[in-house]
């Protein structure tokens, strides 16, 4: 029995021991995203890894580097707050923080016509709706045997800047004459 109070007040010491401990200090780095993209932040050292907003504290002192990562059609803009400009952040934990970084849409480009030259109608077709392009006119011209079936022309010429959803013509080859 008296080893068994003896090993309570032993517990009950350390248990006080603890309680009454200071953490040690840290100051809180809060984050936000703006904007009107989608993007993260992550930090070195580890704590941050954000979509809309987040906080973490980290130890006094703490030199914590901040970097943007822009999502798909995003750009980053830049940092404000306790950061600015547009390379990395980099805070020392000496008291909180706050940084919003901020993210912009980047709308899809206009059509660059894509090189078609040998290729079948529908692999053309495909090339082109992912430069942003259209299917013009589709005319037929007598061609090499190999070239039946195949883009043998196309207009504008191929690395031609236009509008977005332009029109492309395009000339397939029939083969040789009978």
């Amino acid at each position: 029995m008296l080893v068994g109070l003896a090993l309570a007040a032993l517990a009950a010491a350390a248990t006080l021991g603890t309680a009454g401990a200071v953490p040690p200090p840290g100051f809180t780095l809060t984050v936000t995203k703006a904007g009107t993209a989608a993007g993260t932040v992550v930090s070195t050292p580890a704590g941050i890894d954000c979509g809309a907003d987040c906080t973490v504290v980290f130890p006094a002192g703490t030199s914590v580097t901040l970097k943007a990562v822009e999502g798909y059609r995003a750009r980053f803009a830049g940092w404000s707050g306790d950061c600015s400009g547009t390379a990395s952040c980099v805070v020392t934990m000496t008291g909180d923080h706050a940084v919003r970084a901020t993210f912009t849409a980047v709308g899809p480009t206009g059509c660059k016509v894509p090189r078609l030259l040998g290729l079948s109608l529908a692999t053309a077709k495909a090339k082109l709706v992912l430069a942003n392009c259209r299917l013009g006119k589709v005319s037929h011209a007598v061609s090499t045997r190999k070239l039946k079936g195949k883009v043998v022309a196309e207009r504008p010429k191929a690395g031609t800047k236009l509008k977005r959803g332009a029109r492309v013509s395009l000339t397939l080859g029939t083969g040789p004459r009978r």
